[in-house]
């Protein structure tokens, strides 16, 4: 389980914020999403500074703003495209119909059981700001 923070910044854009627990630590990094001409679509600020990404889009599919969003990520990195939908909650529980929802969603997308997971939720790191 990891913690994503989205920060609205008076140009429109987002400063996010994840933090997570690796090797028994707790690792932050922050990305800026950029309004593209599209509604609730973003791309990575500052793409230069990652090294073989040529493209990341970010797409709000679906969120009611107080309970959870869906977020479709694609990137080509070295000419080859991958793409992730991340179901981010703002509780660390999320109703089951919720997840059902998602499941549908992602499987809709091609992707099968092995490629969803659903963190167990942690107090290390999430909790701590």
């Amino acid at each position: 389980m990891y913690t994503t923070t989205y920060q609205l910044k008076d140009n429109r854009s987002y400063n996010v914020t994840s933090t997570l627990i690796r090797n028994q630590r707790c690792d932050h990094w922050i990305r800026t999403f950029v309004p593209s001409s599209l509604p609730g679509q973003f791309t990575l600020g500052n793409i230069k500074r990652y090294i073989g990404v040529q493209s990341y889009t970010v797409q709000v599919m679906t969120t009611n703003y107080n309970q959870f969003a869906m977020v479709f990520f694609k990137k080509v990195y070295k000419n080859q495209e991958y793409f992730k939908i991340t179901l981010y909650g703002r509780t660390k529980q999320l109703p089951t119909a919720l997840k059902e929802y998602f499941t549908g969603f992602a499987k809709s997308l091609g992707l099968t059981n092995d490629h969803i997971i659903f963190p167990v939720p942690t107090d290390q790191c999430i909790d701590d700001k």
